[in-house]
């Protein structure tokens, strides 16, 4: 299921437009939320590089007015100079910036945007019931040229026609019969990428794949374009989309990612404010790419018998240490002995550090092995242990 689409042209038009207003007044669209009777959405505050901003400063923060297309409420941000000396005519890459916005009545669930963001927050105003929305993140740069008018794949010249520096990008308050799975989804990036798609593989398990595209180069005919493409997952989709349980035990290795015939580094770590999963790909180049995260390893880890006592001819116990969730809690433990033909098992709560088994025969030695049980599945056995006849 499509969830996302490519910014649009003119979005990046309108951020280039904002450059010619004048500082001594808020630009059009730089909507103060001090501003007697200003529609919402609004600022609140605005940080750029470190420096706190205001209406009569000469960096932009432009937001538009609410759209309301079929699925809910949009609306689009963008940070630019208004072209006002001394600053830059531009943004420069790496540029720090922060913002809150509110969002009135309108609860912001889906982001997407041309910025490396490195944190959103909402939250509901305990005082006036507004919904406020906060961005974090860096100016990013795009090489331009790619033709979005062809069919898919958008052909895109080995060297960009020109370089854009961008902080900008779309909100998305869902209706309340659209999908909740995706409240909470954010996305960043630094190219040109054809919507983010739920796949299913052969065995049935979902997949998130997203597209992207870009010159090889920038505008300089020199500097290699590395992508990169930022995600925030939200539990609920981890949940019902990747069928992962309990993603707040989530471990490295627990998503996997692949880009096709490329390199490229996956990051992925929970969100510290919790509810979700970052995943941060980067370092491929162009033209092409396809971008998958998938589940990878959910299954708990396997314990270790630290010791095994034979404590009478018919009974074995086994200490053992606790595995780690990766995605499904612990919900018990499994032993099994066998000697030839001869298998007994025990079982153990998910707290325990021992497990016995019972109904040995005296004279027969046996090997004993542990595993950890989840809601997925048994976690790997542990190494044997051998445990002599009686």
């Amino acid at each position: 299921m499509r969830i996302v689409a490519r910014l649009s042209a003119a979005l990046v038009l309108a951020s280039s437009l904002a450059a010619v207003a004048g500082s001594a007044q808020a630009s059009p669209g730089e909507r103060w939320c001090s501003t007697p009777g200003v529609a919402k959405p609004c600022i609140e505050s605005f940080t750029y590089n470190g420096s706190a901003m205001t209406a009569g400063n000469a960096m932009d923060l432009t937001v538009t007015p609410f759209d309301t297309p079929d699925y809910g409420h949009t609306f689009t941000f963008s940070v630019q100079p208004d072209g006002s000396a001394p600053i830059p005519a531009t943004l420069s890459e790496g540029d720090t910036i922060a913002f809150v916005l509110d969002t009135g009545a309108q609860h912001p669930d889906y982001i997407s945007g041309f910025e490396h963001q490195t944190d959103v927050d909402v939250w509901k105003d305990s005082t006036s019931g507004d919904w406020m929305l906060k961005v974090t993140g860096s100016a990013v740069r795009t090489g331009l040229g790619c033709d979005d008018s062809a069919p898919w794949p958008w052909p895109c010249p080995p060297t960009a026609t020109d370089d854009l520096i961008e902080f900008e990008g779309d909100v998305t308050a869902y209706n309340a019969d659209t999908n909740q799975d995706f409240v909470g989804f954010y996305v960043g990036t630094n190219v040109t990428y054809n919507g983010i798609f739920f796949e299913t593989d052969s065995t049935g398990h979902q997949f998130l794949e997203t597209e992207a595209v870009s010159p090889h180069y920038y505008h300089d005919g020199a500097t290699v374009v590395h992508g990169a493409i930022h995600f925030r997952v939200p539990y609920v989709m981890l949940r019902d989309d990747f069928g992962i349980p309990n993603p707040e035990t989530m471990t490295a290795g627990s998503l996997t990612g692949t880009v096709n015939s490329a390199t490229a580094t996956f990051n992925i770590q929970q969100d510290p404010d919790g509810g979700g999963i970052f995943v941060d790909v980067s370092g491929f180049t162009f033209t092409k790419r396809t971008i998958k995260v998938m589940a990878g390893t959910i299954k708990p880890t396997k314990p270790v018998i630290t010791k095994a006592k034979r404590v009478s001819g018919r009974r074995i116990w086994l200490t053992h240490t606790l595995s780690k969730a990766r995605g499904a809690k612990v919900t018990g433990y499994v032993a099994r002995c066998v000697n030839g033909s001869s298998v007994l098992t025990g079982t153990a709560a998910a707290s325990a550090t021992g497990i016995g088994v019972s109904g040995l025969k005296a004279a027969k030695a046996y090997d004993c092995r542990v595993a950890a049980t989840s809601k997925v599945g048994r976690s790997a056995w542990s190494a044997a242990v051998h445990v002599r006849r009686a």
